[in-house]
């Protein structure tokens, strides 16, 4: 009779473990068939960004070389650029003459302000 219930419980036994290996094979049957593998998807996601930063440097590079050959003589002859007043201010003129050679005005300038007066 002991070994009646003796093996009783190894059928039980070896019937929760079947059960078990079962689960355990379904379980890496799902792994396998979509691996959820963190370090791809990190990777892929820096990919992504470093191809919409890549793109982003492309059209800057790209509009200041058609700024640089197209809207630079634009830019530089519009009259709200203040660069033109600046350098203006920087040119010394002289004095005028007449036709026979006297001097009819002259530009002073101001060493203490480097304005001309």
């Amino acid at each position: 009779m002991k070994h009646a219930k003796i093996n009783k419980y190894e059928n039980l036994k070896n019937q929760n473990n079947q059960e078990n290996d079962e689960e355990r094979n379904i379980d890496t049957e799902n792994v396998n068939e979509e691996p959820i593998n963190t370090k791809d998807r990190i990777n892929k996601d820096i990919m992504k960004i470093t191809y919409i930063f890549v793109g982003l440097f492309a059209i800057l590079l790209g509009y200041f070389t058609y700024f640089i050959f197209v809207d630079s003589e634009e830019v530089i002859n519009n009259a709200y650029n203040k660069r033109q007043d600046l350098l203006t201010e920087q040119i010394v003129r002289g004095s005028i003459l007449s036709s026979d050679n006297q001097v009819l005005a002259v530009t002073k300038v101001n060493e203490l302000q480097g304005k001309r007066v």
